[in-house]
């Protein structure tokens, strides 16, 4: 049996949200910060949910783009 831990390469938080990474942080979850530049205007009376959606794909996208 291996006994060595699995390791991964560390999370990437794509926001400045400085609770985010203080709970990542405190949760002993390795990552990095990456706040992306990334387009957050929405279309007006969009259903919550969407707007989630839509603003973590922009998100993710443009931190993998600077990565």
């Amino acid at each position: 049996m291996n006994d060595t831990p699995f390791t991964h390469p560390p999370l990437i938080l794509a926001s400045g949200s400085p609770r985010r990474h203080e709970l990542l942080t405190v949760a002993g979850i390795p990552h990095i910060v990456r706040v992306p530049q990334a387009d957050e205007s929405l279309p007006p009376r969009i259903d919550p949910r969407r707007a989630v959606a839509i603003l973590s794909m922009r998100k993710a996208t443009a931190a993998l783009a600077a990565a």
